[in-house]
């Protein structure tokens, strides 16, 4: 019971049953996740990760199809657009920079920089990035779907230029 706490306490409260289990098994203590269970609840012993599963259904929900297929060339210009962002250390700070880029002409037609990954970094940019062009019809958006690209946010912007364009998609490749 006392090991059980133990790892519980070292994985600041995340860790579940089968989790400690695997630690346990690694230590060469045999158990079931149940019997660990068990013990947990007995010790009022609760995991802040509740949410794993919900987290998992959300992405699931907000899998989009992969229309691209590592494709990345396309015949004309405003057809296929992808955005992603990366991130650097300047000077003991962390800069993270955002793009779009239009894969016919390769070149990036919105980006920003910030100091946090935010959504906000990711919703500026992509209106940046159609600020002085009409709607495009016939418009792909292609993303790795990371949380900023799920977000409630960028979903209803998404959600607003997709009433024009083709699809609004991605996938992490």
């Amino acid at each position: 019971m006392l090991k059980v706490q133990q790892i519980f306490d070292d994985s600041k409260q995340r860790y579940g049953a089968e989790k400690i289990r695997v630690i346990l098994a690694e230590d060469g203590i045999r158990t079931s996740a149940k019997r660990i269970s068990s013990i947990m609840q007995e010790l009022g012993l609760k995991s802040i990760r509740t949410n794993a599963k919900e987290d998992y259904k959300k992405r699931q929900r907000n899998a989009k199809e992969n229309l691209l297929r590592q494709q990345f060339s396309t015949d004309r210009p405003i057809q296929v657009r992808v955005g992603d962002f990366t991130y650097f250390r300047i000077n003991g700070h962390w800069l993270y920079f955002c793009m779009i880029l239009d894969l016919y002409s390769r070149k990036i037609v919105g980006y920003q920089v910030s100091q946090n990954p935010s959504t906000n970094l990711v919703t500026v940019t992509f209106k940046g990035a159609f600020k002085d062009r009409d709607r495009p019809e016939g418009l792909t958006f292609h993303s790795d779907r990371g949380k900023q690209y799920t977000s409630k946010t960028f979903a209803a912007l998404e959600a607003m230029w997709c009433e024009a364009v083709l699809f609004c998609v991605g996938e992490a490749p």
